[in-house]
């Protein structure tokens, strides 16, 4: 598991991020992200090249809500040529836009809702999630297990460690 700090804040990518990476980048962080919305598509080019030129592994969160919105993101990503996309559930969808860039795909395990989003799901639900994704070549899972409400966050976690392994 990382410590990705997000130049977030309520689910969105903040104005001021360039400012807040500036801030952030002499601490040598390895793993640094942000969300699909908040800002431009523009705008999230800077931070992502910045992050790279850093050294760091870029991630871009996607917490758009509806289905089209959500692939956009993903193309968003492919563009702007992040290391890592966090979030969505419909993995085939993904995986078609994704093959050959060498963007490592991390979805959300449970069933995300709204914004900010609210995790549903039990941790059977979270395991049996995990399980899937790794069948189908995902990298990982994003769990939101601080944003749960059927269940107790540590409990998601330690559902999703045995089936995640050792991914990244």
């Amino acid at each position: 598991m990382y410590f990705i700090l997000m130049l977030t804040q309520h689910d969105e990518t903040v104005p001021n991020c360039l400012d807040m990476l500036e801030q952030v980048l002499p601490l040598d962080l390895r793993h640094i992200g942000f969300k699909d919305v908040g800002v431009s598509h523009e705008t999230l080019v800077e931070p992502n090249r910045r992050i790279k030129n850093a050294g760091a592994t870029s991630y871009m969160e996607v917490v758009s809500e509806s289905p089209a919105a959500y692939l956009n993101s993903a193309r968003t990503a492919v563009d702007i040529g992040v290391d890592r996309l966090l979030g969505g559930t419909d993995i085939g969808a993904v995986k078609a836009i994704l093959p050959g860039t060498g963007i490592a795909y991390f979805p959300f395990p449970g069933h995300p809702v709204d914004h900010p989003t609210r995790l549903e799901g039990r941790p059977e639900d979270i395991a049996k999630d995990c399980r899937a994704y790794m069948a189908e070549g995902c990298a990982g899972a994003d769990l939101l297990a601080y944003r749960a409400v059927d269940a107790a966050p540590i409990d998601l976690v330690k559902a999703a460690r045995t089936p995640l392994g050792d991914a990244n």
